[in-house]
């Protein structure tokens, strides 16, 4: 029987994708990560969470990345981001099962309680028992997806910096975020602001760019 976890990373960060992930673990493999200190991305260094993440990879998983373009076409059509998060999981998870049919259970870090993941899962026929619990990077295997969904995300940050010439900051509150944000749009408007920000954050309409 093979558990699987399921979290989040990106969501909030003005710049950056949002990067949902799925890991499935044996009670063996609980074991080994539990052994290696494995906790919630939160709680790691960059370079551990890339060590950790090279292991983890060796275990079945999924990602989906939503980059910040498709999350801001995704987000005019949801006008709410916890349905679209529903979405993203329900997304990673189904990519998850389609090659491993011996997931039996998932467990997801909940971010709502009005059902959205639910109701995904209910249009794609996903049917395995789910656990939805506040703080579930407690358990390994979702620990297991904040770290590769972290990863991924700072991954994606560090090679659209390297393409840019400007270095694209975490977080969603400071100088340098607005400071970035103005330079993208003098370079190239609010078009390319699209492709590296996300636009619904409170911080495009204040905005003010000399």
């Amino acid at each position: 029987m093979l558990i699987a976890g399921l979290d989040e990373s990106g969501k909030g960060d003005y710049f950056g994708p949002i990067v949902a992930g799925a890991v499935a673990l044996s009670g063996e493999a609980i074991s080994h990560l539990d052994s290696l200190g494995l906790k919630d991305s939160k709680r790691h260094t960059k370079g551990r969470i890339k060590e950790l993440a090279v292991i983890i990879e060796k275990y079945p998983h999924s990602t989906v990345l939503i980059s910040p373009e498709r999350y801001n076409s995704l987000y005019l059509k949801f006008k709410n981001l916890n349905m679209l998060l529903g979405w993203a999981h329900s997304r990673a998870l189904e990519n998850l099962i389609s090659s491993r049919n011996d997931v039996e259970i998932a467990i997801l870090d909940k971010f709502s309680k009005r059902g959205e993941f639910q109701r995904f899962l209910k249009k794609k026929n996903i049917k395995i028992e789910i656990i939805e619990e506040e703080g579930g990077e407690k358990y390994i295997p979702v620990a297991a997806a904040s770290v590769l969904s972290r990863f991924r995300f700072v991954s994606w940050m560090e090679r659209e910096s390297d393409k840019l010439g400007i270095e694209l900051p975490l977080g969603s509150s400071s100088e340098k975020i607005e400071e970035v944000a103005c330079q993208l749009l003098k370079k190239g408007g609010k078009s390319l602001l699209q492709k590296y920000a996300k636009l619904h954050f409170k911080i495009t309409s204040k905005l003010e760019c000399s």
